[in-house]
């Protein structure tokens, strides 16, 4: 062993007289023990005494071998979390002698080795009681008798004895821990020989060292204890389970040390002792006596578990090794916050408990991010860590699970780099679509179950309708869609045979994976953190979020320290910035979040996005719920559901995850002094003038009054004319339209009755399934704008004109003949009105009788002044609806024609054909005639009413005035059609009909 200088005690004597003592003592232990000789004996004891000493390595190198304590892991403000156990060494942290109270010096010395400052290392008076006690026959059975080791002795047997032969009371064994005892007392300072002893003594339970049982039992450091708290620590190494300061009989019911119970009678026991050495005077030791002793709880209670014990312990290993969690000694300074964990833990409990019993969600995780370090500052990974009836100890951070329609934002943004803007037009239309992998039909759905017709990109993300968003990823690309979320962080997606319902959830995440896409997005494309210590796949981040700030070792010395976060672009700034634009304008979300989305809104600028996912084949049950949302400086993301995956029920995404998510945000930002910052709109982002409804750039045909402005990046926008033009919208058309019948004009419309409007024309494909596209048009005041989607019958076969012909010039009577037929024949009437584009038409005949061929009715022009006509027969049918043919004519009478235009007219001002109507209506236009009778107002319901009820009755002629008041809040919203009926004496009758729609519920 080598040899060391004298402590402040010096030493206790020299190697002759270390050996004869060594070997006197073992010649007792053989003499006694084996009736050997007492020459044999001594020549026996010099000789075993060299051989074990020549083994005994240096003391502090086989102490440098033992275990330093387990890890003590700290919050970000110094606040003990937990600290790791070494099952087999009990709780360590070892301090120098001069960290040590002298009071428990004193008191150790005193009751475990009086003599020890002037001792060999051999507790002579001891040892002499413990071989008459354990090796004389008649005192006893063989070594059953009391011990008699000194300080020395019993540090000799810590550290050298292996501890499954510590229990041995063979002579051996005695033999070797005293050879230790002196050659550790020749070599060492009686000082670091005490440090040692007072650093690896048990003191009960899982504390081991004085440190450890000063802090787990007084909550104080060990050069701060009391006399009193010294004195029953001390006690304790005699008999650890009877004088455990935690055993229940030991504790009275405030968690004093009870009087009269063996940890108390122990503790006098030792101050006593303290007495007898002149430690301390009788007085000292009556007041200590009496003084209460409160124990804290057995331990330290852990926070955050699922944090401490899976992430950060996983870290340790990773970065230290698998020993160091529990051997080395380590203090871990972690990023949570404490404060923020326990009252994001009450609030996410709060919400929970609230909504329990109604939706069956029992359990719920939250993860709060800094998104410019990239650090973790709450992370709850259930509910409650030892709740077995939840299965609390599963991570559901780290947990795969379905994530309903929280991916959309990363689809959207993808859909941004491949050119669309905040303002593209998406058809929120049925949809079918085929896997072409299985064949397997999928029709989409929204969260309603209606459609809304046409929305903006914003409109779509920020509502979370999920047709929109399927025909948004079937633009971007699925496998874009695949590399985009894997380059913001997402490691979970392994298969690319994912099909496009993947952004409405068809895919598992964690929850640890989407908020760190989301803090991409609060970062503005940028992801931070530390260099991942496993690395995931080639193609997925390179970062991971940051859980410790600083390690040391036992000795203080800094092993790690997190010094700042690396960086990463993975998005450009503009194509990151535009889903936060949508997702923090409330007026985004007014179509499916009650209030427009109050329930996310936290007093300041915020992005949010929630989720409801559907994960059980061939069911609408819900799994989950999520909420994700950002401000520039916090990032929080939550999920509530079921760790056994049962299903929830009755809930919105909004119930438990979106409210706690508001509440965490509100509390998080006032506790951190976060001051209110909002989303600073980077370079490379342009706002562009686009076309209603399809968001495309505007065409020379886009009508002025249907022009908006979309957020565009920069990188998309045409670079020439011809990347201008493909990029133009295609929805406004020249559209020739039948002028007779409003529809399409076909192949064999005459010329003279075809008229080329500007029309909008929706994509065929589009609307083809789509029951409510009429209603749509309709509720969005449109009817006058839609391009007709028929064509005008052909209705040769059955309806024609023979005379007059086209063009002809007529006076006179005029016969009508041709045929006006049908298979489910109703009526035919036929009409004529002034010039070539008429408004209003009057009544020349109107007939049950179907004329297969030959006179329809006989027309006297002779009543009106000379001019162009336009002449029309309709046929109704009962399969085939209106039939229509009509000539443009002119009248010539010559000196004969009538010298006053006395015929009948209509023409309405207001409402428009189309117009959508509320409460109280002007009907206004224009009623006359040379010999009026009477003009009737009425209005039916649909587009062919059976039945008509009277608005208002006049008989007299109006131009260009009010002709009634309506009062439409009397009848139910829907399609109306009005109807203005002037009667002449001579001409008979003259109507106009508009289409109108009622809607007195919408404000």
């Amino acid at each position: 062993m080598r040899r060391r200088g004298g402590g402040r005690h010096g030493k206790s004597g020299g190697g002759g007289r270390r050996l004869l003592i060594a070997a006197g003592a073992l010649m007792a232990l053989l003499v006694v023990a084996g009736g050997a000789t007492a020459g044999g004996a001594a020549i026996y004891g010099i000789g075993r005494y060299n051989e074990i000493a020549a083994d005994v390595v240096p003391a502090e190198e086989l102490i440098a071998t033992f275990s330093r304590g387990g890890a003590q892991i700290y919050d970000r403000n110094g606040e003990l979390i937990y600290e790791f156990v070494d099952e087999l060494s009990g709780l360590r942290r070892p301090v120098p002698l001069s960290g040590i109270a002298q009071t428990m010096i004193d008191a150790t010395t005193s009751t475990e080795d009086p003599s020890y400052w002037t001792n060999n290392g051999l507790n002579t008076r001891g040892l002499a009681r413990a071989a008459l006690e354990n090796l004389t026959p008649y005192r006893g059975a063989l070594l059953e008798g009391s011990g008699g080791s000194s300080i020395t002795q019993q540090l000799a047997k810590n550290i050298y004895i292996p501890r499954e032969e510590r229990a041995d009371r063979s002579i051996n064994r005695k033999i070797k821990e005293m050879v230790i005892a002196l050659e550790l007392t020749e070599s060492y300072s009686k000082e670091q020989i005490l440090e040692w002893y007072l650093n690896s003594i048990s003191y009960s339970g899982i504390y081991t060292g004085v440190e450890a049982a000063a802090n787990g039992y007084f909550d104080k450091p060990a050069s701060e204890l009391t006399l009193a708290e010294a004195a029953l620590l001390a006690g304790i190494p005699q008999s650890p389970a009877l004088y455990d300061p935690l055993n229940p009989s030991n504790l009275a019911s405030d968690r004093t040390i009870a009087l009269g119970s063996a940890a108390k009678l122990r503790q006098r026991t030792v101050l006593q002792l303290m007495v007898a050495n002149e430690i301390i005077t009788a007085a000292e030791a009556a007041i200590a006596a009496a003084q209460p002793l409160r124990i804290r709880a057995a331990r330290v209670d852990i926070e955050a578990a699922h944090f401490v014990l899976i992430r950060v312990a996983n870290e340790i290993r990773e970065r230290f090794g698998d020993d160091a969690l529990n051997n080395a000694g380590l203090q871990v300074w972690t990023t949570i916050d404490l404060t923020l964990q326990r009252e994001s833990e009450r609030i996410l409990e709060k919400w929970i408990a609230k909504n329990e019993e109604q939706t069956n969600t029992r359990n719920g995780a939250l993860l709060m991010l800094d998104p410019k370090t990239g650090e973790i500052l709450v992370y709850i990974g259930s509910r409650d860590f030892n709740r077995e009836d939840i299965e609390g100890w599963n991570d559901n951070i780290t947990a795969s699970n379905s994530p309903g329609s929280t991916l959309k934002p990363f689809t959207y943004m993808r859909a941004f780099m491949e050119g669309w803007g905040t303002g593209t037009g998406i058809m929120d239309t049925p949809i079918t679509y085929i896997e072409p992998a299985t064949g397997v039909a999928f029709s989409p759905r929204n969260p309603s179950g209606d459609y809304q017709g046409i929305v903006t990109a914003a409109e779509g993300l920020g509502n979370s309708l999920n047709i929109p968003a399927f025909k948004t990823i079937l633009f971007a690309g699925v496998e874009n869609t695949v590399d985009l979320l894997k380059q913001v962080g997402f490691t979970t997606l392994d298969d690319r045979g994912y099909g496009p319902s993947l952004t409405l959830g068809g895919v598992e995440v964690t929850l640890e994976d989407a908020t760190i896409g989301y803090s991409v997005l609060a970062n503005q494309g940028i992801m931070r953190g530390q260099e991942a210590l496993v690395p995931h796949d080639p193609d997925e981040r390179k970062l991971d979020p940051v859980s410790i700030l600083k390690v040391t070792d036992h000795d203080g010395n800094v092993l790690y320290e997190f010094t700042g976060p690396q960086e990463r672009r993975v998005v450009p700034s503009n194509f990151a910035y535009l889903p936060t634009n949508i997702l923090s304008n409330n007026e985004n979300r007014c179509i499916t979040f009650s209030g427009c989305g109050a329930s996310l809104n936290i007093l300041r600028p915020a992005a949010a996005k929630t989720g409801t996912s559907e994960p059980f084949e061939n069911s609408r049950k819900i799994g989950e719920t999520w909420t994700f949302g950002y401000t520039p400086d916090l990032v929080v993301g939550i999920w509530a559901g079921n760790a056994d995956n049962a299903p929830i029920t009755n809930i919105y995404s909004t119930t438990i995850a979106g409210n706690a998510w508001r509440e965490v945000m509100i509390f998080a930002h006032d506790y951190l002094k976060i001051p209110v910052s909002r989303f600073k709109q980077p370079p490379g982002l342009v706002e562009l003038e686009v076309c209603w409804p399809s968001g495309r750039l505007p065409s020379a045909l886009c009508p002025q009054a249907n022009r908006y402005t979309s957020l565009f990046a920069e990188d998309v926008l045409p670079r020439n004319d011809a990347e201008r033009a493909e990029a133009e919208d295609t929805w406004w058309q020249l559209v020739r339209i039948d002028i007779r019948t409003g529809l399409l004009a076909n192949e064999n419309t005459p010329a003279a009755f075809v008229s080329e409007e500007v029309r909008l024309v929706l994509p065929p494909e589009e609307i083809e399934n789509w029951d409510g596209y009429t209603d749509w048009v309709l509720d969005n005041d449109l009817l006058r704008f839609v391009a007709p989607t028929e064509q005008s019958a052909d209705v040769g076969e059955f309806l024609a004109l023979v005379a007059p012909v086209e063009s002809s010039l007529v006076s006179g009577l005029v016969t009508i003949r041709g045929r006006a037929f049908s298979e489910q024949f109703q009526r035919v009437t036929v009409e004529w009105g002034r010039g070539l584009r008429p408004e209003s038409w009057v009544r020349i005949s109107s007939s049950l009788v179907p004329v297969p061929a030959g006179d329809i009715a006989t027309w006297n022009t002779l009543l009106l002044p000379d001019g162009a006509y336009t002449l029309r027969v309709v046929v109704e049918d009962a399969a085939r609806g209106r039939l229509v043919t009509a000539v443009s004519v002119t009248v010539i009478n010559g000196e004969e024609a009538a010298e006053f235009d006395t015929a009948p007219r209509v023409s309405l001002i207001t409402p428009l054909d189309g117009s959508v109507l509320r409460e109280i209506v002007q009907i206004t236009g224009t009623a006359l005639s040379g010999q009026l009778t009477f003009t009737h107002i009425d209005v039916g319901a649909g587009f062919e009413p059976l039945t008509w009820t009277p608005i208002a009755q006049l008989t007299r002629p109006v131009a260009n005035g009010l002709l009634a008041l309506w009062e439409t809040r009397t009848l139910e919203d829907g399609v109306y059609t009005l109807r203005v009926t002037v009667n002449d004496r001579v001409f008979g009758r003259s109507e106009q009909r508009v289409i109108v729609v009622l809607k007195n519920d919408v404000q």
